[in-house]
């Protein structure tokens, strides 16, 4: 696609669209700087929504919010651009607390699974476990539960730290059925049989 995209803009340099798609071929090759380049370019509100995207796993999240947010003080942004700034306040900002409204507006927007993990994960991280087990529990009512051993796992650590240690124990079983070598599901399970005074599991 990249030489075909660049026989365009050899034509037409400022073609919105070919800019846009050649950015897009660029970040799906994890090429991120280059995409920006082409993003930049492109101007349009597409290119400006993957910009975000591409600020991020460039390691650059203050760039990559500064844009989100003039989308978002334009009326402009949709699902993706308060998902993907939700995620870059909670994983690479720690900063739960302005994480959760960004993320609840995109599942506002559009209800689908990802965004209910990662408020599971804010929740957890917030120490609010009722609420993150509900939107890990929702998580996985919509998506396959025989995958993703680390978010079973965010869900134990929730229910063990609520005092239901019997979900607890279900939710790092499961997770070490998915991945036999996980060590979190491990490590937590032993947690888990300490405080309940199970002191020879925790030892196996």
């Amino acid at each position: 696609a990249i030489p075909y995209l660049a026989r365009v803009l050899d034509i037409d340099k400022k073609n919105k669209i070919a800019n846009a798609n050649m950015g897009l071929c660029y970040e799906m090759k994890k090429e991120y700087s280059t995409a920006l380049t082409a993003y930049k370019k492109s101007g349009s509100y597409y290119a400006q929504r993957h910009m975000i995207y591409c600020y991020w796993k460039d390691n650059k999240d203050d760039d990559a919010l500064e844009i989100g947010n003039k989308l978002i003080k334009n009326d402009e942004a949709d699902f993706e651009t308060y998902y993907i700034m939700g995620n870059i306040l909670a994983f690479s900002k720690n900063k739960y607390d302005e994480a959760i409204p960004l993320l609840k507006e995109s599942l506002r927007l559009n209800e689908r699974p990802l965004p209910m993990s990662r408020l599971g994960f804010c929740y957890l991280r917030k120490k609010i476990y009722g609420l993150s087990i509900l939107y890990y529990e929702k998580y996985f009512k919509a998506r396959d539960t025989k995958r993703y051993p680390i978010t079973r796992t965010n869900l134990g650590m929730s229910y063990m730290n609520n005092g239901e240690h019997e979900n607890a124990q279900k939710c790092f079983e499961t997770a070490l059925e998915i991945d036999p070598k996980h060590a979190g599901a491990y490590n937590n399970l032993g947690r888990l049989y300490t405080e309940t005074g199970e002191l020879e599991k925790a030892i196996e």
